[in-house]
């Protein structure tokens, strides 16, 4: 009887670990909350490698190995940060525009305030893709958008 308990109990943490994704990994949550230049998708990268595109009222989350992390875009500062596996990170992407082309910069999220924006936005389009989302959340009811 013990080992049943003691199988049922590991049975539980091992399927709760894979379902948060604590397996090892951090969680970001790159949010592009604010409409201004929504009509440009910003490319965003971590660690080098394009990981989505970002429009107005988007997010693309990353599962990152713990450690440093470098967040950019295609043009602006880098935005370094350490990251702790099983946590998870809401780190707001702003854009603007220079006479050079699209700027990105990145900045953490006020506490509780990355969440409500998460909820308030739609997963963002595929890296390299450079199109809108297709994706919605059902709980915010947005149609999708067409395809470009």
């Amino acid at each position: 009887m013990k080992f049943l308990k003691l199988g049922l109990v590991l049975a539980i943490l091992l399927g709760a670990t894979s379902l948060f994704g604590q397996n090892g990994k951090a969680k970001l949550f790159i949010i592009r909350n604010a409409p201004g230049h929504s009509i440009y998708p910003a490319s965003v990268f971590v660690n080098g490698k394009e990981v989505g595109v970002n429009h107005g009222a988007t997010y693309i989350e990353v599962d990152v190995d713990p450690g440093s992390v470098v967040i950019s875009g295609s043009m602006g500062v880098p935005f370094n940060m350490m990251v702790s596996a099983g946590n998870t990170y809401y780190i707001q992407h702003k854009v603007g525009l220079s006479p050079a082309g699209l700027t990105s910069r990145f900045k953490y999220f006020a506490p509780g305030r990355g969440e409500l924006a998460r909820y308030r936005c739609r997963p963002g389009g595929a890296p390299g893709t450079g199109t809108k989302p297709t994706r919605v959340d059902p709980r915010l009811g947005y149609p999708p958008l067409p395809p470009q």
